[in-house]
């Protein structure tokens, strides 16, 4: 099972409840107990966990059973019984079709709320972490129109005229949208504009994506050659990055994330660093003039040249050491075997989180502090718990709502080696 579910199952299956008696298509009545790190709303029938999309805590109603497995079953609603004084009306004309929000049904608030207890249990029961500090989640400044970054599918409707958007969980089905509620303005207009290009001027299209940034206007060519780089501007500082690469997507909180960054890292001038999956150097970019020496790694070729350039550009090279490659293999090849001193390593995996042998061969270097960011607290809170068990104490939680309306939640974790602490051995399949 998903490691999102854990919590909520661990209840009902000291009930062992009879999949037998839970049918396809049958109605049930439920009260909704709490929301799933996912979105998803929690009850319970005849001691079965139902989980229940779009659903608010505390509301009662009834569900059409849509999916039966053997100790949890999934429901969508029919019928609201007694609504939720948090729920509201969506703004979106195609939530609960396109996929890519779960909570505009939700008061902000209570959203943030959610957010910061899924945060708590996450770290509980998948990184076994009790009493941890979890300080009070940021909030975006816009619930609405913040993203500078979406990634939108191209494909053709049943009579082969284009349509785009985007697509639900697994489906291979475009939703064809005309504006998305969390797009910023500029990303709406090139959308408008991208889909009428799409039907006017290119009717052999090929079905595929297309990335879009805010303040990105297209001209006449760029059905055929779309720009492969973006230039961002961040304070005073000009970032290039891969026009299709990661990029923090909430344009509003961007600046504050950073600050958050330097304050944590707590450096004094002549610290070295570490910036693992550093991406195109945003991180590093910033911290430069305030560390001695920063080693940047990054897998991804494009994502790397544009973090060189991006130093290069802001007078920091000389302070940054940009590494292509995997950064289990760097930090084990090059950083251990130069005995390379890390005082601060600041680690930002992908949803996935890291592997093993990279937090192991991280714990061998034995910075004094990891600042771990994640956009994932499930993989999060699993790679915490290793680090734990290498002689880590966790210090702190910081939430930040870089995605309103969405199931997703950013997280600052700030770890410390504990005094006297050694390495546990791993077989890490090095």
């Amino acid at each position: 099972f998903s490691p999102y579910f854990l919590p909520v199952l661990i209840g009902a299956l000291k009930r062992r409840p009879d999949p037998m008696n839970m049918q396809l298509n049958s109605i049930h009545k439920i009260q909704i107990d709490s929301l799933a790190f996912g979105g998803e709303g929690v009850g319970r029938i005849d001691g079965m966990v139902a989980f229940v999309p779009f659903a608010v805590q505390g509301e009662t109603m009834e569900i059409e059973i849509v999916e039966v497995k053997k100790k949890y079953c999934r429901g969508i609603i029919k019928k609201i019984i007694s609504p939720s004084l948090s729920r509201i009306v969506p703004q979106c004309r195609y939530y609960e079709i396109c996929g890519g929000c779960q909570y505009q049904h939700l008061a902000y608030q209570e959203e943030l709320a959610v957010k910061q207890q899924q945060v708590r249990d996450v770290f509980e029961w998948i990184g076994k972490i009790k009493d941890v500090k979890i300080r009070e989640i940021i909030p975006s400044l816009r619930e609405t129109h913040y993203r500078c970054k979406s990634t939108f599918h191209i494909g053709r409707d049943d009579n082969g005229n284009p349509v785009m958007g985007f697509r639900p969980g697994k489906s291979l089905e475009v939703v064809d949208i005309e504006q998305c509620e969390i797009a910023s303005e500029e990303i709406n207009k090139s959308l408008k504009k991208f889909k009428a290009d799409l039907r006017n001027k290119n009717p052999e299209f090929i079905p595929g994506s297309l990335t879009l940034w805010s303040n990105w206007q297209y001209d006449e060519t760029e059905l055929e050659i779309p720009r492969k780089f973006i230039v961002r501007r961040i304070r005073d500082k000009s970032i290039k990055v891969p026009a299709g690469g990661f990029f923090q997507a909430n344009e509003l909180l961007i600046e504050r994330l950073i600050s958050l960054v330097e304050e944590k890292t707590g450096l004094k001038g002549n610290e070295t660093l570490l910036d693992a999956y550093c991406g195109s150097g945003l991180f590093s970019l910033f911290l430069a003039e305030k560390a001695g020496l920063i080693y940047g790694i990054e897998q991804d070729s494009q994502a790397a040249n544009c973090a060189i350039h991006n130093c290069r550009k802001a007078g920091g090279s000389g302070r940054v050491k940009i590494i292509e490659g995997d950064a289990a293999n760097i930090i084990k090849y090059k950083l251990l075997k130069e005995d390379v001193k890390i005082d601060t390593a600041l680690i930002d995996p992908p949803r996935t989180g890291c592997e093993e042998r990279a937090l192991y061969n991280l714990s061998l270097l034995k910075p004094r502090k990891i600042l771990y960011l994640s956009c994932n607290p499930a993989t999060q809170a699993r790679d915490a718990k290793y680090l734990v068990s290498q002689g880590y104490a966790l210090n702190e939680l910081q939430p930040l709502d870089m995605f309103p309306r969405t199931k997703h939640i950013e997280v600052l974790a700030e770890m410390e080696r504990r005094e006297g602490a050694g390495c546990k051995m791993h077989d890490t399949g090095e």
